[in-house]
């Protein structure tokens, strides 16, 4: 079960680098690298069975008597000259060379691994941060923020340094494999023992890394807890602080953190398990193989005695090797929850793409029509119910109505935020899905209630979009139409001035001002204003309307809002409740009608 296991983990790791264009052929050479290293390891290991042997027989010329000895010592009379071998000397260069060559084949391999792994974590990173991108709003509605970054930052690099743990896992694995065959040369006997107490080892150790990983899955879900707690604190600090909810965030906050500490302590305490179960496993071992040799010494000549301890120093280096190899498995354990949350990103569930085609939009030449739109975030709970409805090049059009009517997510999915069914809304006759998003949306501005602001600088957040080169001439025109030119005039920098995050150094009205700025600069065809002017003062509604009428001029104009003043010049005026179209037509017609929209207009909720 394990093996089928291991084996479908490193078949979901050879789809994750093709994935990111990293090619698994690539590992083949560190891979070999790696075997050459515990190859020129096993020759430096075995050549100390006749350097011991030599030793403690104080003679060394049994060692011209070995078939390869004999090759090599020819060789080296006749190419070098040498007659007379120091053959102590000759045995301890060759051991220490074998070292050189190995810790040389070991490094050469770790860096090209190094430079897969740092390549593995930016693709991993880029590829996530695209991922997002390509998403439906919808998602980022029901994910934290603070969680996505945590798995954009902090997940990936910890997947990528997997790649590292595979190839200690396998340079580990190499090199057992190595002194194992040297053991068994030696005894095969002896070597079986080993084999099957390591085999009971490694049975009993898998239900510790079993716990592990469920450990590592219950641990992520709290970091994921505490991330969005911390997401929600940071995002929302002046309501904190209003009303002095310090130390209370305080206490939920640590008491978060004191599971996701629980949590990982869990974690921490079965890894560290896994090292002390092997060394007294390792002990017990030694001790059941030393009897053993005891018994086998006496039956032999004492000079085989060399050859027990050079076995001994292979069983250590296999025994260490097999810790390290159980210590790489343990940490695949423990990543087990973070590779879960990047595999979600890395599937399509719930991701809400929306459908585009492959049509370039043109450009608005007449009408856009809704036609029986439903629309649901829920299929128990519909938000739009069979709205129909048009809106001609050039007329200004008010979709007006209560709180949770279904306002903004109409115009949502006019800017294909959400998708909408098939054959429910056209521009010009052509249905919106059949458009590329980028052309759509390159002809679309829009200026809502809450502008969306970078942490960087007032110019960079006014051109942000605008593919075309921009003088200072033109921006400065468009400032000054959105009646902005003045609130530049007194900043200590001009445009270069930074705004902070959200540009929380900005007023509401400036934040509006911004925005229409930005739409002036793209200058749409068609211009979107979702209760641009609901939250601001008097003296601050009439400078951002003003700069709305501004930019208003010959342009198709969609207002969304509650007051007249924005509503009172429009051409059409569609009053929707609960989801429905209840009425439409121009402001005098339906007050006329006294019907829904006048008792909105008595009870003056567009003031």
């Amino acid at each position: 079960m394990e093996k089928a296991n291991i084996l479908t983990r490193l078949s979901n790791l050879k789809k994750l680098l093709e994935n990111f264009g990293i090619n698994p052929v690539y590992f083949i050479i560190p891979l070999i690298f790696s075997f050459a290293a515990a190859l020129f390891e096993g020759l430096s290991a075995g050549l100390l069975i006749p350097l011991v042997k030599g030793i403690i027989q104080m003679d060394f010329r049994f060692v011209l008597d070995l078939p390869v000895a004999k090759d090599v010592f020819a060789w080296l009379s006749a190419n070098l000259g040498m007659t007379k071998f120091p053959v102590f000397f000759i045995l301890v260069t060759a051991i220490f060379l074998a070292a050189v060559i190995k810790n040389v084949l070991q490094y050469a391999s770790a860096v090209i691994v190094a430079l897969q792994v740092r390549t593995l974590s930016y693709e991993l990173r880029t590829h996530i941060f695209e991922r997002y991108l390509s998403f439906g709003k919808m998602f980022f509605d029901r994910n934290n923020s603070g969680h996505l970054q945590n798995v954009l930052m902090g997940f990936t690099q910890r997947l990528a340094l997997q790649l590292m743990m595979l190839q200690n896992f396998l340079n580990n694995a190499l090199s057992m494999a190595i002194y194992l065959i040297i053991m068994s040369m030696i005894s095969w006997k002896l070597t079986i023992v080993v084999f099957i107490l390591g085999i009971i080892l490694y049975h009993f150790l898998s239900e510790v890394f079993n716990l592990i990983k469920k450990l590592s899955a219950n641990s992520t879900e709290w970091e994921k807890s505490l991330a969005r707690k911390a997401s929600n604190i940071i995002s929302c600090m002046p309501l904190v602080k209003f009303y002095s909810q310090e130390a209370f965030e305080v206490k939920k906050f640590n008491q978060i953190s004191s599971v996701v500490k629980n949590m990982e302590y869990k974690v921490d305490k079965k890894q560290s398990l896994v090292p002390a179960i092997h060394d007294m496993a390792t002990l017990v071992v030694v001790l059941i193989l030393a009897s053993i040799m005891v018994f086998m010494v006496k039956k032999q000549n004492i000079s085989e005695v060399s050859v027990f301890l050079v076995y001994f120093y292979f069983l250590k280096k296999s025994l260490t090797a097999f810790g390290l190899i159980n210590s790489s498995i343990s940490q695949f354990a423990a990543a087990q929850g973070q590779v879960r949350e990047v595999r979600k990103i890395m599937d399509n569930k719930d991701k809400y793409f929306v459908h585009e085609g492959n049509k370039i939009f043109e450009g608005f030449k007449e009408t856009i029509e809704f036609k029986n739109l439903n629309f649901s975030y829920e299929k128990s709970k519909p938000i739009l119910n069979d709205i129909s409805f048009s809106i001609k090049k050039g007329e200004v059009t008010a979709i007006v109505g209560p709180t949770g009517s279904g306002k903004t997510s109409l115009i949502n999915i006019l800017l294909r935020f959400y998708d909408c069914p098939e054959s429910t809304v056209f521009i010009d006759g052509t249905d919106i899905r059949d458009f590329t998003l980028e052309s759509l949306r390159a002809c679309v501005a829009l200026v809502s209630q809450e502008s969306q602001l970078f942490d960087d600088t007032l110019r960079n957040n006014i051109i942000y979009g605008i593919d075309r080169l921009i003088t200072d001439e033109v921006i400065n025109e468009a400032v000054r139409k959105a009646r902005l030119d003045n609130f530049v005039a007194g900043l200590p920098h001009k445009l270069e001035t930074d705004i902070g995050e959200r540009g929380v150094q900005l007023s509401g009205g400036e934040k509006q001002r911004v925005a229409i700025v930005r739409a002036l600069l793209k200058n749409p065809q068609i211009l979107i204003l979702d209760e641009a002017t609901s939250s601001l003062d008097s003296a601050t509604e009439k400078l951002v309307q003003d700069a709305i009428n501004e930019v208003i001029k010959g342009r198709t104009a969609i207002v969304i809002a509650h007051r007249l003043s924005t509503i009172k010049n429009a051409d059409k005026i569609v009053a929707i409740e609960m989801g429905r179209i209840t009425e439409t037509g121009s402001l005098n017609e339906l007050l006329k009608k006294k019907g829904k929209f006048y008792q909105y207009w008595e009870e003056q909720k567009f003031y």
